[in-house]
């Protein structure tokens, strides 16, 4: 400060404190002036000493870097910020860990990006200084890499990176951890997650695995088929029909099981649902009357359970059905039909097989197939030119069923 007010008056050989309280200004002002001139002083002070700081960051010897680095983070003073956001790609990992750490006492919200970059770095302690300091700053933008650096390797990022989620009042479960790598981790790990998501049970996995059928690598949507054969959702049921169009045969083969699988889970729930009507006027003329529903997923409903109360009834409303706008709508119509196994749905069952849809026509050889009518095979064998191999499979398979082969 003596220094700073000596330059101010002068230099070294300028004015000294005695001096200065001798001149007639500054008595007639008294201390609190002096004060001032003594603060003003050393804040022009402080300015060239940050000033040295960050040129010995920028091109400093290492202990020097280090040293700068680290005081650069106690006066929190904003000029500091980007030289500390650029010393984060310094060679030193020493440095950069120090940046960090001096990111977090200065708080200011331009580190976040950076910081969250550093999250990824080679070295533990740069990843840990980074996770405490994106903690510190406080941003919410930072939650989901957070989440990420959850599954570090490293126990003691792992720790703070928990700590700084807690900071910033964000709940995080397994199933936000398995669901942050479902989206982001290595193939591997995001087939693993989908097996662990479809294990979990909780409705929350629906949309991410969902999401998750449009994976670039087959074995992820793999996993995540079998995932939601598990769920006993009906929210993925058409998602699944769509990946019975899967390009991998393992992916399509996984859809089919896993729709199967769907139905039983689901099967009980509907069976309870109608159990639970009260008073339970008449379960099946309700369902024949949900076919006419103006949501398809209630039709959807409303035919798989006319399936499995197997009443005559519901066959000419299920015929009718059979138009829907909504292939899967039509596609569980013909399983109910199958199931009730009616005589009167053969023809019209035999009519589907011109579907527009292929995943239709592949359910209506499949069904003709089980009922066992051979008024079927004449259509079925023609279905052996079908343009989908899923569909000429069913078909012969059905022919064979029908001994007409």
């Amino acid at each position: 400060m003596v220094e700073g007010i000596q330059r101010f008056f002068g230099g070294p050989q300028g004015f000294g404190i005695i001096e200065i309280w001798r001149m007639k200004e500054v008595r007639l002002k008294g201390l609190s002036t002096l004060m001032v001139i003594f603060a003003v002083l050393a804040v022009q002070a402080a300015a060239e000493d940050i000033d040295d700081l960050i040129s010995n960051l920028k091109g400093g010897i290492l202990s020097e870097r280090v040293n700068a680095a680290r005081a650069l983070g106690d006066p929190g003073d904003a000029r500091s910020v980007d030289p500390l956001m650029e010393a984060l790609d310094d060679e030193s990992s020493i440095v950069r860990s120090t940046a960090a750490e001096a990111l977090g006492q200065i708080g200011d919200l331009r580190a976040v990006g950076p910081l969250t970059e550093a999250l990824k770095d080679g070295d533990s302690w740069v990843r840990s200084n980074a996770a405490r300091a994106l903690g510190q700053i406080g941003d919410a933008g930072a939650v989901d890499p957070l989440t990420g650096a959850l599954m570090d390797e490293n126990s003691r990022v792992r720790s703070e990176a928990s700590r700084a989620l807690e900071s910033l009042g964000a709940d995080i479960d397994d199933l936000d951890i398995q669901v942050w790598r479902l989206k982001n981790g290595a193939a591997s790990d995001r087939a693993d997650s989908a097996s662990k998501l479809g294990d979990m049970g909780d409705p929350r996995a629906l949309e991410p695995l969902i999401a998750a059928l449009e994976d670039d690598d087959h074995l992820v949507r793999e996993k995540a088929v079998e995932a939601l054969g598990k769920t006993g959702d009906l929210g993925a049921v058409e998602p699944l029909i769509e990946a019975l169009d899967d390009e991998e045969k393992a992916v399509r083969e996984a859809a089919s099981r896993a729709l199967q699988s769907l139905e039983n889970l689901a099967a009980s729930e509907v069976v309870d649902e109608l159990e639970d009507v009260a008073p339970p006027s008449d379960e099946v003329e309700d369902r024949i009357t949900d076919l006419e529903d103006e949501d398809p997923s209630v039709r959807w409903i409303a035919a798989e359970a006319l399936g499995k109360l197997g009443d005559a009834r519901a066959v000419e409303p299920l015929i009718a059905t059979l138009d829907d706008d909504d292939p899967s709508v039509r596609w569980e119509v013909v399983r109910a039909l199958e199931a009730i196994n009616d005589p009167r749905a053969v023809e019209p069952l035999i009519a589907v097989l011109d579907d527009e849809d292929w995943r239709v026509r592949w359910e209506a050889a499949r069904a003709l197939g089980n009922m066992g009518d051979g008024r079927a095979a004449d259509i079925l064998t023609d279905l052996l030119e079908d343009e989908n191999s899923i569909v000429r499979k069913a078909a012969s398979e059905a022919l064979e069923k029908l001994g007409a082969s």
